[in-house]
């Protein structure tokens, strides 16, 4: 009879279905990968829409200018730039400029004889929405086709800094700018230097370090990083004889490298609770109905008991191969999501998180195993036996904070109410899919809802301890294991 139930044990370890679920489950790590490169990544530069916006005026009027573009400096279509300019004979003039498909726009403001523009306010909305860029402009005395920057979203100047299209962690340089009366730049170079400038009324623009010429209305420039012993970055553009046209002054660190300090407990725990504690449980349901309910529900088990063993014999030798299977898939992934963060950010999972998670999830992976063995004894069908087990698994997993909220609205308690919280963490006591979130409560200090969200907690004050973690696990695992061996062995 042992030899038997050893036999059967090794033929569920190594069954095509529970290997191909155990793969599956594994491969599941590799989504871990977004997540580093997501926590990790610099949200500054390339996550902003931008806009340049020039003019120059001639005897016939006044010449607009505008180029908008995302982090990376490509041109952005679609945004629109309203401008509002007061005349010295009282009137306001005013007009929306729409860039193109490739992030241009102009227009032209003749006003009548012997009338000037004195003052140009302007809003600047793009594609990606939110509020409006506001600024306004005094105009000057400039020669007839001198081009002057107007705005610039980073600063003054026609040189902006962009995201680096191949490494979003360094800054390049965005140079837009137009030759007199609008013409396309030729003869212009571009220059910087790296110093510690507190102005530029001090600056040789005469030398510096050459970045290269200009290319058309728009240019970018790879730029070196900033050495940490410099406090400012100077930007200028000569003309084809070496004058200075225009300038632009950031800050030093503006064109350093950004580092995003990781740490990867941090980055995996979104991962686990967003992503592998949904597909485990489901891969438990998946795995027990083809290596355990498929055969029960069809009467094909009948056939092994014809053999050396017993009913309690057969039922603790699936259960076990398959609680082990899907505990060594656990393990298997987290040993290589630990991999995955020690190439990406040099950094491990710590130990307690390991041990922490692979219990919750090998404590879930037990208990949803022996719902669906009970189930098995419970139905008739196939349909009704894997129907069953999904639709648990539905409203375990996505309908829970339903139910929560309901009874919290039966009870007199307002949504986000210290009673609707306490509701919600008591609930999750009687959730088998929801005993990972409990270890992450206890863990983190803080419960996070079902729709994003966390308010910090004393999880002792809600009965979340060790104790009560030890307790619902066995629990979890005792009682539907009990019912489904008692089916397995007195109903049959």
């Amino acid at each position: 009879m042992t030899n038997t139930v050893a036999y059967d044990v090794r033929r569920t370890l190594t069954s095509k279905s529970l290997l191909v679920i155990v793969a599956i489950v594994i491969l599941i790590s590799l989504a871990v990968i977004p997540f580093i490169r997501s926590a990790t990544s610099p949200s500054g530069i390339s996550s902003q829409s931008a806009e340049t916006l020039l003019e120059y005026q001639d005897s016939g009027g006044y010449h607009f200018f505008v180029y908008a573009f995302n982090g990376y400096g490509d041109g952005l279509s679609g945004a629109i730039t309203h401008i509002r300019i007061s005349a010295s004979n009282g009137e306001v003039y005013s007009t929306n400029i729409t860039t193109n498909s490739t992030g241009f726009g102009s227009y032209h403001l003749t006003l009548p004889t012997g009338v000037s523009a004195k003052k140009l306010s302007f809003s600047i909305r793009y594609p990606s929405g939110g509020l409006p860029k506001i600024g306004s402009y005094s105009f000057l005395a400039q020669a007839p086709g001198e081009v002057y920057t107007i705005a610039s979203d980073f600063g003054a100047g026609p040189v902006s800094p962009i995201a680096d299209k191949s490494n979003s962690t360094k800054t390049d340089a965005l140079v837009v700018y137009e030759g007199p009366y609008g013409a396309e730049p030729s003869g212009y170079s571009v220059h910087y230097e790296f110093g510690n400038l507190s102005s530029t009324a001090s600056l040789n623009f005469s030398e510096g370090v050459d970045l290269g010429p200009l290319s058309g209305f728009v240019t970018s420039f790879k730029v070196p990083s900033a050495p940490n012993n410099t406090q400012s970055a100077i930007f200028w553009i000569t003309n084809s004889t070496g004058g200075l046209v225009a300038y632009s002054a950031y800050p030093a660190s503006t064109f350093r490298p950004v580092k995003v300090a990781v740490e990867a407990t941090a980055i995996v725990s979104s991962f686990t609770s967003g992503i592998l504690s949904f597909f485990i449980p489901l891969m438990a349901v998946l795995v027990s109905y083809t290596n355990y309910g498929k055969d029960r529900v069809t009467g094909t088990i009948e056939s092994i008991l014809t053999r050396p063993v017993t009913r309690r014999g057969l039922a603790f030798g699936r259960y076990v191969s398959v609680v082990l299977g899907l505990c060594a898939a656990i393990a298997l992934t987290l040993a290589a999501i630990d991999l995955t963060t020690k190439i990406m950010v040099n950094s491990l999972l710590s130990g307690t998180f390991i041990f922490e998670t692979f219990g919750s999830l090998a404590v879930e992976v037990a208990g949803f195993v022996g719902i669906m063995y009970l189930l098995a004894h419970l139905v008739k069908g196939t349909g009704a036996l894997i129907g069953g087990g999904v639709m648990i698994f539905v409203v375990l997993d996505f309908f829970w904070s339903l139910i929560t909220f309901a009874v919290s609205d039966l009870l007199g308690y307002a949504s986000g109410s210290a009673g609707a919280l306490r509701v919600s963490i008591t609930a999750d006591f009687f959730n088998i899919a929801h005993f990972y979130a409990l270890v992450g409560d206890y863990q983190s200090k803080s419960y996070t809802g079902a729709f994003g969200g966390s308010t910090a907690i004393n999880p002792a004050s809600y009965g979340i301890t060790p104790v009560t973690l030890v307790l619902t696990a066995a629990l979890w695992i005792a009682i539907p294991l009990a019912a489904f061996v008692y089916l397995a062995t007195r109903r049959d």
